[in-house]
């Protein structure tokens, strides 16, 4: 994106943010669903005892606001391919699978992961497992992908 030279007005979003807030401003209301009960917006709250929306068991009210079964995503990360010593290393990519299954027992998503060319990334070289690659780098991708998806904490069980 191009920012123009010029400078920002005092509350005026910053122009990178601009057209992020208005696909936002717009997409908000579009994710609300009338269930007859109350509406349920794109971040619904918590279940409670005293804010059930017509559930009596929290299990039951996660069920009706899940979306799909599964979904499937795909991130790259570097890695070093050759660690040359004094911070001099050639980075490598590879790609990590993850899975996002729904699960009746435990009323919300659990994930999966599988680095399919883990082979090739040595640990001799200063690199970590694949849950170290997905807990450091992945992790935080797909929660931001999750979140846009309206798939909030309140229904992930990981």
């Amino acid at each position: 994106m191009v920012v123009p030279d010029r400078q920002p007005v005092a509350g005026e979003p910053r122009e990178e943010f601009r057209d992020w807030q208005t696909v936002y401003e717009r997409c908000l209301p579009a994710h609300s669903v009338d269930s007859g009960r109350a509406a349920e917006h794109y971040a619904p709250s918590m279940w409670s005892e005293s804010n059930n929306y017509g559930f009596e068991h929290e299990q039951d009210y996660l069920r009706s606001i899940k979306k799909d079964d599964s979904y499937t995503f795909t991130y790259p990360f570097e890695y070093i391919a050759k660690n040359y010593g004094n911070d001099d290393y050639d980075i490598g990519t590879a790609e990590m699978v993850v899975r996002v299954q729904w699960t009746d027992t435990e009323a919300g998503y659990t994930v999966t992961y599988d680095v399919p060319e883990m082979d090739k990334i040595d640990p001799a070289e200063g690199n970590g497992d694949a849950a170290s690659f997905y807990e450091s780098d992945v992790y935080w991708r797909l929660v931001s992908d999750l979140d846009g998806m309206g798939i909030g904490v309140e229904l992930r069980a990981f």
